[in-house]
């Protein structure tokens, strides 16, 4: 849906109508849709095509009910937009540079094991055991790598 339509409805939404919740009544020829107020909201002839389905959808979607799903929806697309960013450093490539110096797409790929590997622009080096074992791991799909756990040399920082 637009941005222009979603403003639509927030503009509608400001004019102050009725609140809901809303009911339908019914007799055997026409429907109305009855607001919290007791008022008529909207009567017509429901042996024209439509307007019983029309006037429950009406009754369905008061202003209350409206204003609460285009709060989810602002904070669905909010947590959307997030979580694109975070994307964003998750896509990057890793390249692991094996123990001949060349860079390889797979752990299985490297001759003389793992020496240290490049996520996007940040380098790991060098690995220690147990970051070695976890970055294995997680190419096979089992966890995930975000660096090292702590320096494998002391002084030496990994960022």
């Amino acid at each position: 849906m637009s941005n222009d339509r979603y403003e639509k409805i927030r503009k509608a939404l400001e004019m102050g109508p009725t609140p809901g919740p809303w009911s339908i009544r019914e007799t055997e020829t026409h429907v109305t849709v009855i607001g919290s107020d007791n008022e008529a909201l909207f009567h017509d002839d429901k042996r024209i095509p439509r307007v019983a389905a029309d006037a429950r959808l009406i009754a369905a979607c008061d202003p209350d009910t409206i204003r609460k799903l285009l709060d989810e929806r602002d904070a669905l697309k909010t947590e959307n937009e997030k979580l694109r960013e975070a994307l964003k450093d998750a896509n990057d490539e890793v390249v692991f540079i094996d123990g001949v110096g060349a860079g390889r797409s797979s752990v299985k790929s490297c001759h003389g094991g793992v020496q240290w590997i490049r996520v996007g622009d940040r380098v790991y080096w060098p690995l220690s055991e147990s970051d070695a074992k976890r970055l294995q791991s997680a190419c096979c799909g089992n966890r995930s790598f975000d660096g090292p756990t702590m320096p494998a040399v002391e002084g030496v920082n990994n960022d």
